[in-house]
């Protein structure tokens, strides 16, 4: 992603051009979780600063106007909690044998758009 952006750059501003936008990458997981691990595994030669920011990807995480492009590349987002129709062996939105929602039925995207509903 960055090679791209500095690729724009160059193209749009001249090749030698050296002011180049700042990356800065924001890790989130649980405040439970320990990101020391995450930052000794990090490459020491990076072309970005690196962040740790707690807290659930059910709230919200950053203040308005403050992130200018997002880019999430992987991400893992592991339900804690499941609605009781899900897993109510009588519910249309019953979810039986399967760990996504892909192509399931339309009660089952309800009943897991009502989890990150305010």
């Amino acid at each position: 992603m960055i090679d791209a952006v500095e690729h724009k750059c160059h193209q749009s501003r001249g090749k030698d051009s050296h002011e180049l936008p700042e990356f800065q990458a924001f890790f989130n997981d649980q405040t439970s979780n320990d990101f020391n691990q995450l930052f000794t595994s990090l490459p020491p030669e990076r072309r970005y600063f690196a962040a740790g920011l707690p807290g659930s990807f059910r709230s919200r995480l950053f203040p308005s106007a403050s992130l200018h492009f997002v880019n999430s590349a992987y991400a893992i987002q592991i339900l804690s909690l499941l609605p009781k129709e899900v897993v109510d062996k009588s519910s249309p939105a019953r979810n039986k044998g399967r760990i996504h929602y892909s192509n399931s039925a339309p009660e089952v995207v309800k009943a897991l758009m009502k989890l990150n509903s305010p």
